[in-house]
């Protein structure tokens, strides 16, 4: 080990340093780690701006989903976050209109990967109309909320 007496283990070492890997494999976890935290963070924020009381009324969580983190409302996913940004899950006919506009594309969670058909990837743009970007929150909690109860 790089910088470590003969006599330093690896627990030492990872105490040390906040990493455990010798040969990058732990190492590589970590940054993953560190990737879904800030996607859970930016998705937290973004919630908590849109429809600051969510939590209180509902049962909120975050879990890995696809190199993603998604949000679940009431057990139901609703939004999620990833390399490709923010994505809604939205009902077809609010799909239909946000496809319509040429920044919005569909949720793909890897390049080749199948298209995720409920859902619209949701540009910068739309997130900064604070107004519009909560109404479509709105949609898709509402829409993952009518799911369920089906």
């Amino acid at each position: 080990m790089a910088g470590t007496s003969p006599a330093m283990t690896a627990e030492k070492w990872f105490d040390r340093t906040g990493t455990r890997s010798l040969d990058g494999t732990i190492r590589v976890m970590t940054r993953i780690q560190e990737m879904h935290d800030d996607y859970s963070t930016k998705l937290r924020d973004l919630l908590g701006q849109a429809r600051p009381g969510l939590a209180l009324r509902h049962r909120l969580e975050f879990k890995r989903c696809f190199g993603a983190v998604a949000g679940y409302v009431d057990g139901n996913i609703f939004v999620s976050c990833g390399k490709f940004g923010v994505a809604l899950r939205l009902p077809s006919q609010t799909l239909s209109e946000l496809f319509r506009e040429e920044d919005v594309l569909r949720l793909r969670y890897f390049p080749n990967g199948h298209v995720k058909k409920e859902y619209a990837v949701i540009p910068n743009r739309i997130i900064e109309d604070q107004g519009r970007f909560n109404k479509l929150v709105d949609g898709s909690i509402k829409y993952a909320l009518s799911i369920s109860s089906e």
